[in-house]
């Protein structure tokens, strides 16, 4: 685990704390704040201690959840950038037979261009609007999980789950990195309410040392719009690499899910994007 600094965009102050960790690290860092969180609807009926034994153990029925919505974005197809080797008039290689034939384009140089099977850097984030149901966020969660799997089957995915709360003065954000390897352990942390409600705040509590409750920012709409810059710098990641699935709003529409993600993904998600 490693604690950084949040930096305004155009001021460069520090605007909040960042901890960036391991999936064996979420729900340990921060176990006091967590087991004080009961079984409650809010959280899709699941308190803090059983929330941690998931994170650890997994959970199939959250993997079953997202069988559903496999299909839903195969018609979406998500184009990072891959660096090639590309012939030009001037470059750092010589191509020996281009300049022996005396052909113009007879240096190599290295382009990045954009490509549909490119690694790719997934930030999914686990914050939502209190009022918003703990089944809205299932089903949302599950269609994001959905998303990750779809697209480690075609490339290299590295994903994360990213969290932010701010109040009082106080901005504190959380990475988490999955691995898509341990679907039971993913597909918990991502979809699961209890994942999002008990084990996330409770570690960005842990982070800053009290209890907030607001959107990070001043605002929903200045979170997400800064999210993708926040968490890339934090590893050191171009964002145009990267997807970035945002945090929900109360007055958005979320009964379709993935219609839902795919609206905020052109919105927020950054990365360059077609759809059929």
């Amino acid at each position: 685990m490693r604690f950084t600094k949040v930096l305004d965009a155009d001021s460069h102050t520090v605007v909040g704390r960042m901890a960036v960790m391991e999936i064996e690290e979420f729900g340990v860092y921060g176990e006091s704040w967590i087991v004080r969180r009961d079984a409650h609807d809010w959280q899709g009926g699941m308190g803090g201690r059983e929330a941690i034994r998931c994170v650890r153990d997994g959970h199939q029925e959250s993997v079953r959840s997202s069988e559903e919505f496999l299909e839903s974005f195969l018609d979406m197809n998500f184009k990072a950038k891959k660096w090639e080797t590309v012939s030009d008039v001037a470059g750092g290689a010589v191509n020996i037979g281009a300049h022996v034939a005396g052909l113009p384009q007879s240096m190599r140089r290295r382009q990045a261009k954009p490509n549909a099977f490119a690694p790719l850097t997934i930030f999914c984030d686990l914050v939502s609007s209190a009022q918003i149901t703990a089944a809205t966020l299932k089903k949302r969660g599950a269609a994001t999980v959905a998303l990750a799997r779809m697209l480690a089957s075609t490339r290299p995915v590295t994903v994360y789950a990213v969290g932010g709360k701010g109040g009082g003065g106080h901005n504190g954000f959380v990475m988490v990195r999955v691995p898509m390897n341990d679907m039971g352990r993913t597909a918990f942390v991502l979809a699961h309410t209890a994942a999002q409600r008990a084990v996330m705040y409770g570690t960005i509590d842990e982070l800053l040392g009290v209890n907030v409750g607001g959107w990070p920012l001043h605002g929903d709409h200045t979170y997400r719009t800064e999210a993708l810059r926040i968490y890339s710098s934090a590893i050191q990641e171009d964002p145009a690499n990267c997807l970035y699935v945002p945090a929900i709003y109360l007055t958005e529409d979320a009964s379709s899910p993935t219609e839902w993600v795919k609206k905020m993904l052109a919105k927020y998600g950054a990365l360059d994007m077609e759809g059929d």
